[in-house]
């Protein structure tokens, strides 16, 4: 009997550890602030705290899209981040 309380506790124990440690589908806010982050560093032109960007549920991403900056022609700076794991997935400017 004393063999399957413990059981049972470390099994509990077992999968409450393998659901804390799955990260929480991204949402759209922290997206904008990834993406805000990531062309500030790889599009400097792009002011993106005057930009107005564009975003996108893409089922397992989000796709933000940003004006081109003031004075090029062409759109600006789009960014896929990955709701799962977080990270930037895809990354390109229109000419």
């Amino acid at each position: 009997m004393l063999f399957v309380r413990i059981l049972a506790i470390s099994g509990a124990c077992l999968l409450a550890g393998c659901q804390a440690s799955q990260q929480q589908e991204m949402t759209q806010a922290e997206a904008l602030d990834a993406a805000n982050a990531y062309v500030a560093r790889e599009f400097p032109a792009t002011n993106v705290v005057m930009s107005r960007p564009v975003l996108e549920d893409r089922n397992a991403t989000w796709r933000v899209k940003y004006p081109p900056p003031e004075g090029y022609a062409g759109g600006g700076p789009t960014v896929e981040i990955d709701k799962r794991t977080h990270e930037v997935v895809n990354a390109f400017a229109e000419q």
